[in-house]
């Protein structure tokens, strides 16, 4: 990721669809139904909600971004 102002970063919600614990990966869905990977499983579970903050690579295409950091918020009660 490059160095990133201010104006190029935004905040979104996930929720944990998955986790691949073998290689430290979370499947997070994003509540317009995007997938995105996250490298560090940690104490993360299926269902856990989490806030992060985003880098749009300064281009209006929302699937060339990145996430910079994750963040725990709760749980999900329903499944997706």
């Amino acid at each position: 990721m490059t160095a990133s102002t201010l104006a190029d970063l935004y905040p979104t919600t996930f929720v944990v669809a998955e986790i691949d614990n073998e290689n430290d990966l979370v499947s997070l869905v994003d509540y317009n139904g995007n997938e995105w990977l996250w490298e560090g499983a940690e104490d993360l579970e299926v269902f856990d909600v989490v806030a992060a903050i985003m880098n749009d690579g300064e281009t209006s295409s929302i699937y060339d971004d990145e996430i910079v950091e994750i963040r725990y918020c709760g749980r999900a009660d329903a499944e997706w």
